[in-house]
């Protein structure tokens, strides 16, 4: 899985992209997540790269996308690309879904006692 939402850095050092490899490429885009996942799946000589870019709130990037805008891509013995861009800047709101699998109810605050007890 490659990354850019924490500056490309953590993609950038693993699949040891160029700056003459992102010839006429920018951050946020479809073309961007194809050659990071691309270049994860041969660097690493997987089946399958996945891979994101995106800005994130609030404010959006310095490339005019705005916040919650996101494009994924999976290279693999097929390819997808896709782009969501659903313009929510409340980051807050997402926190309490990660780790859970789509579909999973949500709990409201308050219930749980903390990290322990995730679904």
């Amino acid at each position: 899985m490659a990354e850019s939402s924490a500056g490309g850095l953590v993609s950038a050092a693993l699949l040891a992209i160029t700056e003459k490899g992102m010839a006429g490429l920018r951050p946020a885009t479809e073309p961007y997540a194809t050659l990071l996942a691309r270049t994860a799946r041969e660097r690493f000589a997987v089946d399958w790269g996945i891979a994101e870019t995106a800005a994130a709130g609030p404010g959006g990037n310095r490339y005019g996308d705005a916040a919650g805008h996101v494009c994924l891509a999976i290279a693999g013995p097929e390819s997808l690309t896709r782009t969501l861009a659903t313009g929510d800047q409340d980051r807050k709101q997402y926190a309490g879904l990660r780790g859970r699998p789509a579909g999973s109810p949500r709990r409201s605050q308050g219930e749980g006692s903390g990290a322990g007890d995730r679904p």
